[in-house]
Parts: C-alpha cells; sequence; structure tokens
C-alpha cells in the first residue's frame, strides 16, 4: 500500500514534469506492489456473487467512504480497508478505481471511474460524482490474473 506521504511526493514530482516511469524508479515503487489485490486476491464470497455496482460500492465504502457519499458520517475512529485494491495510484489521480476479488480459485476485478472534472478556465473546474456510476466487471481463473500481472511486470522492469 502506497502512504500518504508517498502520494504527496508523487504528486510533487509529478507537477515538476517528471514521467510515471520516472518517479516509480526516483521512489523505489512498483504500480503493483506486493500488496496489491491482483496479486493477493483477498477471498469473499458474498463480494463475488453480488451485483456489480453493490460490490464496488461496498469496497469503495470501505476504503473511502466520502468518495461515492460525500455526506456519510465517518467515525473518528475509522479505519480504511485496502485489501480489495487493484488499482494504482495514477489511476486513483483520475478518479479510477479498481477492486479485486476472489472465490473458488476465480478473480471478480471491478473498475469504474466516479467522478469527472466539470467546469471551464474562466470560472475553475471541480471534481463532480457520475450520477449513474457504470461498473465494469471481468472475471478470469486466479491462475490466468497472476500470469497476466507477472508478464506485464516483467516487460515493466525491461523498460
Amino acid at each position: 500500500m502506497v502512504t500518504f506521504e508517498t502520494v504527496m511526493k508523487i504528486k510533487i514530482l509529478h507537477k515538476q514534469g517528471m514521467s510515471s516511469r520516472a518517479i516509480a524508479r526516483e521512489l523505489g515503487i512498483s504500480c503493483l506492489s506486493d500488496d496489491n489485490a491482483l496479486l493477493t486476491v483477498p477471498e469473499d464470497e458474498y463480494l463475488f456473487k453480488a451485483e456489480k455496482l453493490d460490490s464496488f460500492s461496498k469496497i469503495m465504502s470501505a476504503m473511502l467512504p466520502n468518495l461515492l457519499s460525500p455526506d456519510a458520517e465517518v467515525s473518528d475512529d475509522f479505519e480504511a480497508d485496502y485489501r480489495y485494491q487493484a488499482s494504482t495510484y495514477n489511476l486513483e489521480n483520475d478518479t479510477c478505481y479498481v477492486f479485486s476479488v476472489g472465490y473458488m480459485g476465480e478473480v471478480r476485478i471491478l473498475a469504474a471511474k466516479v467522478s469527472y472534472l466539470y467546469g471551464n478556465d474562466a470560472e475553475g473546474y471541480e471534481w463532480k460524482n457520475h450520477n449513474n456510476l457504470e461498473v465494469h466487471e471481468v472475471i478470469l481463473s486466479k491462475d490466468e490474473v497472476h500470469r497476466i500481472v507477472s508478464e506485464v511486470k516483467a516487460k515493466y522492469e525491461l523498460i
């Protein structure tokens, strides 16, 4: 999991014009860290079988409750649950979130862009949530996901 301090460093380096690949090299991080849900694949039968919007919303609410529901009451002792997080910081900077959940040897990958930038140069911009969240999903075998991730990581290391 990427810490808040690392995210701030990433944002500073990005504003300075550094590419994502250069930032990763500079900070010694990988887009697919060892605790990424595509690698650890947390198991949950309910989240695997529920409607995709319900699963996505439940996972998002456990991680960032105010993102989908800005007025949600969050207790002072709330602890964010990042175990299903498969998206990387570069996707999340554009409010795209990807989650991964497993069950019985399969992996369900859920993804959605939760908000968009609204406005113009004269009046300014603000992030607005999509009224009808469009969640995309794919289900693959765990072996297939691990093969794909391994190939991507191997190619990334060569660049």
